[in-house]
């Protein structure tokens, strides 16, 4: 492939939302030569470079958004749209490395390098990330424009394509990965927050803040600050957490603290075989063995555990299927049936015919968004065995063959609804033990021959209780969860004057009517803030964004009013995406840069993007 010796300058860190962006917001520029092809056959290469787009990087081209501003040329069409390639697969090599960037910018300009003519200048608005390391935002856009460049020689056979998607999962995913906080429960979760409006920004180490002031949650994952830290630290323990139920008098397996082989040789004699053998501190599924036997089968597992922890347990084995029960908020929004990775029959293909056909349909996506390979090894065949199955064997239509023996986010796993069946007694008991761990959102993991009776009749027990459980990506169980935690999609009422001190006496008659309301209302404009009684607040915060933000992070506010009188926004972005109402007051007067004040006034009133500099004065 050919390289290209794209250059991107040092960005200007800015923060909030600029240009209208429903996201924070920075600007880039890159200095990109444009391949030859592009410019001998501009339509044709369009056209190859959006099938690599589709083909290699699952990228579906968007309508080119620019600038009020932007000085469309139809002779550097062909650029200017592949300058929005260059953007949209930038924000492709973000979500890779799922940082949930959603928008893929806006284009500022795009013109010949007067000093270098073979050069072209690109300057955009582009989505991201508070605290992520400004080289990883800058370095995605650089490598976009390098794979661009190189991807415009080449035609996009199959064969091309695999190479690049195992080049791009070598050289970009895997290398870049471990800088980034990460986790694809969390990532399914902004952008679910983003479809439905819901405002978020990184606090750090995977940490976010969905929503502002009395609206605001925090959430890591499937956590959320309503939960008990203390609950959490109980859950992650099984050997503790068995302890708090099994107090409470609630149903859990007979279970042994073991220190040695010859410890667990005993409590498996104590407790009868079949037995299983798990870490008491370790996620995952890691190091658990179930069905163990035998003293033979003991031994090897306990090996097994101790790769992963020197706290291990013994339990005597239910009998049942582990059914993963979601309750948020006192409310059981979700249960299935967490089936081991299987393949499933249609009585004509044999257990490898359908292995084969499985990781086939796996391949065919790129690297980055595959699942769990369907593996087909001595473990595989032991499953299939203790189910009286073989590669060779052809399942009846509909009947589920396992390639594991048990459903663990280091294998994947089948995922089955059962929240039309489960017994009542089923779900008052996941409530319970959300409960006495103080969870608001937790997933109850409860081990039943049939989901559809009571606990208390067939002997089924919970497994674990699990903090901050991993949601799959499921919209009815991800609407239910924000309808709990963000019933206002995180949202308070946000009002902008714009003026001097009539804007300022205004807010204060519009402060007193949120406030009688209901609403206690904040007050700020670049130099003072105000709470709800009127008094003054002492803030480190300097500047009209900073008075904003902070503002935004207190759940005392229920609603704001800010007042504009400065375009000192335009440098650092609006602190929110959009406001509920904006009003200019009789005493306002632009700046000399009316300019400035056009552009700031574009992104305050996104209605009045076409005024202009005569009209404001």
């Amino acid at each position: 492939m050919a390289e290209s010796p794209s250059q991107l300058a040092p960005p200007v860190r800015l923060h909030g939302h600029l240009d209208g962006l429903d996201q924070p917001s920075t600007s880039i520029r890159l200095l990109w030569r444009a391949p030859k092809p592009l410019l001998d056959a501009p339509g044709r290469t369009l056209a190859l470079l959006e099938r690599w787009l589709r083909e290699g990087f699952d990228v579906h081209s968007s309508i080119l958004t620019t600038t009020p501003n932007f000085n469309r040329s139809e002779a550097n069409a062909h650029l200017e749209q592949a300058a929005w390639h260059i953007l949209e697969l930038g924000q492709a090599l973000l979500q890779m490395l799922e940082i949930p960037v959603f928008h893929p910018g806006i284009l500022h300009q795009v013109q010949k390098d007067p000093a270098q003519q073979e050069f072209w200048k690109i300057s955009a608005t582009t989505a991201t990330l508070d605290h992520l390391p400004k080289k990883i935002h800058g370095e995605c856009y650089l490598r976009a424009a390098n794979l661009l460049h190189g991807i415009a020689y080449l035609e996009p056979t199959r064969s091309e394509i695999t190479k690049l998607q195992e080049r791009v999962q070598r050289d970009h995913v895997e290398q870049m990965r471990s800088f980034i906080p990460r986790g694809k429960s969390t990532y399914f979760l902004l952008s679910f927050a983003y479809r439905r409006r819901v405002p978020f920004r990184h606090l750090g180490l995977g940490v976010y803040s969905l929503g502002w002031g009395s609206q605001r949650r925090r959430m890591r994952g499937g956590g959320i600050d309503k939960d008990s830290m203390v609950g959490g630290i109980l859950s992650h323990n099984k050997a503790v957490a068995r302890e708090v139920l099994l107090i409470a008098g609630l149903p859990v397996p007979d279970q042994y603290i073991i220190d040695s082989e010859a410890a667990a040789a005993v409590a498996a004699k104590e407790l009868g075989w079949p037995v299983v053998l798990k870490p008491a501190d370790c996620d995952r599924g890691e190091g658990v063995t179930i069905d163990i036997r035998d003293p033979e089968q003991l031994n090897s597992a306990w090996q097994e555990a101790r790769r992963f922890s020197a706290h291990l347990l013994l339990e005597r084995q239910i009998s049942g299927v582990c059914h993963r029960l979601h309750v948020c908020d006192g409310q059981l929004i979700s249960a299935w049936r967490r089936r081991p990775k299987s393949v499933q029959g249609d009585g004509i293909l044999s257990v490898q015919d359908l292995i084969d056909k499985a990781n086939a349909e796996l391949d065919a996506l790129p690297p980055w968004k595959r699942l769990k390979p369907f593996a087909c090894d001595d473990l595989a065949v032991r499953c299939l065995e203790a189910h009286d199955l073989s590669l060779a064997s052809v399942p009846a239509k509909g009947k589920w063959a396992p390639l594991r023996p048990f459903n663990a986010p280091a294998w994947g796993g089948v995922v089955e609804e059962v929240d039309g069946t489960i017994h009542p007694d089923n779900v008052s008991l996941a409530i319970q033990a959300a409960s006495l761990f103080d969870l608001s959102n937790a997933g109850i993991d409860l081990i039943s021959t049939d989901i559809a009776e009571s606990w208390h009749r067939n002997g089924a027990a919970i497994n674990e209780v699990n903090h901050s459980p991993l949601a799959p990506e499921r919209p009815q169980l991800l609407e239910k969860i924000f309808d709990s935690h963000c019933p206002a999609d995180g949202r308070i009422p946000i009002e902008v004057f714009i003026g001097k001190k009539e804007a300022w006496n205004l807010s204060m008659i519009k402060q007193q009517h949120f406030n009688a309301s209901g609403r206690p209302c904040w007050v700020t404009d670049h130099e003072r803030s105000v709470d709800c009684s009127g008094r003054e607040l002492l803030l480190t915060a300097r500047g009209l964004f900073d008075r904003c933000h902070a503002l935004m992070c207190s759940r005392e506010v229920s609603a704001l009013i800010v007042v504009v009188s400065d375009t000192d926004l335009l440098s650092t972005g609006l602190p929110f995406d959009r406001s509920d109402h904006c009003q200019i007051m009789e005493d306002w007067q632009p700046k000399p840069d009316e300019r400035a004040w056009a552009k700031l006034l574009s992104w305050l009133q996104p209605e009045l993007k076409s005024i202009t500099a005569g009209e404001l004065a």
